[in-house]
Order: C-alpha cells, then structure tokens, then sequence
C-alpha cells in the first residue's frame, strides 16, 4: 500500500494489522494505491470516513475526501471482516463501486 504527493512516494505499509497505523510522511496524500494482490486496505480519514481500497484500486483525489491519517490493511479485499461491512466508497458509494465522474 504506497500514498504519493504527485510522483513522490510518502508512505509503504505492508502488514496485515488488527489495528489502525499511523501515517507519518504520508499524511498529507494526495494518492494512495493499494499494491497487494488479495487484501483491502481501509482508509481513515481525519473527518471519520473510512473508505476501502480494493486490492490494486488507486485513488488521486485524497484531498477531496479530507486527509488520510491511518491505515489498516485486512485479509479480505472487501474490507470486510468478522462479517462486518467496515468502508465505504471514496465519495460515499459502496466499496466496490468506483468513484467516477
């Protein structure tokens, strides 16, 4: 899971966690892309929206959603888990619809 400001890489987050990571140098993104193959990566902005990012999803329109300050990366690529629906879509749609024009 890598964030970007333009072309410059902030933040790379690799492990599966219980919990929420802090973003350091990735907080201020503008683009997150999630790299790995099988698993979600939830999003947690500072305004409380948690969007799912579906395993190979990239976004470029962060800033328009607030400012990413966590991530959790979970072993399901719905961001499902313990059968609970956890994110939702980038602009508020479900997870697995993309935010389009």
């Amino acid at each position: 899971m890598c964030f970007f400001n333009g072309y410059e890489r902030t933040g790379l987050f690799v492990d599966i966690t219980s919990g929420w990571q802090a973003l350091t140098a990735g907080k201020n993104a503008t683009g997150a892309w999630n790299t790995r193959h099988d698993d979600g990566a939830l999003l947690h902005f500072t305004n409380g929206r948690t969007p799912c990012l579906r395993p190979g999803d990239a976004r470029n329109d962060l800033r328009t959603t607030g400012t990413v300050d966590k991530i959790r990366i979970t072993d399901s690529p719905s961001c499902w888990e313990h059968g609970l629906r956890t994110g939702e879509g980038i602009r508020g749609r479900p997870s697995h619809e993309t935010a389009g024009p």
